[in-house]
């Protein structure tokens, strides 16, 4: 025997690897979720933002988003609220949540499939604070 992280080998690595069951190795799903968070083709950045304000949360039109949300569930930071979640600022903007441009993304872990979209930074402030 080797040792390492986990001699029982249920998770690859159980200190950056997410499964509450413990039954799946290898990367989740990804879904589009149904295109709910993909911005409008025929509208201008400015009225996208703005739909935000009463609507879902858009990524900004020159995202990769199955790339960016990957990158967000295998880097991010756990939430503070127990729930299978990682958000991460990513450092520039990437959509607009709220009315407001935004660079921060939660990624929601569910039936081993990922999905996420842009939030605010009042929602990343509660998800990352004990």
């Amino acid at each position: 025997m080797r040792g390492g992280l986990n001699l029982y080998q249920y998770a690859p690595n159980p200190v950056n690897w997410i499964d509450p069951l413990g039954l799946k190795c290898g990367q989740p799903e990804w879904t589009n979720h149904g295109y709910k968070h993909f911005p409008p083709k025929n509208k201008s950045w400015k009225d996208i933002i703005k739909s935000t304000k009463s609507g879902p949360a858009k990524y900004s039109p020159d995202i990769d988003i199955k790339t960016l949300e990957y990158d967000v569930f295998n880097t991010g930071t756990p939430v503070t609220n127990g729930k299978p979640w990682k958000v991460k600022d990513m450092g520039k903007v990437i959509g607009a949540s709220e009315g407001k441009e935004s660079q921060w993304v939660r990624v929601e872990l569910s039936g081993g499939t990922i999905h996420g979209h842009p939030i605010s930074i009042d929602e990343f402030r509660r998800l990352t604070t004990s």
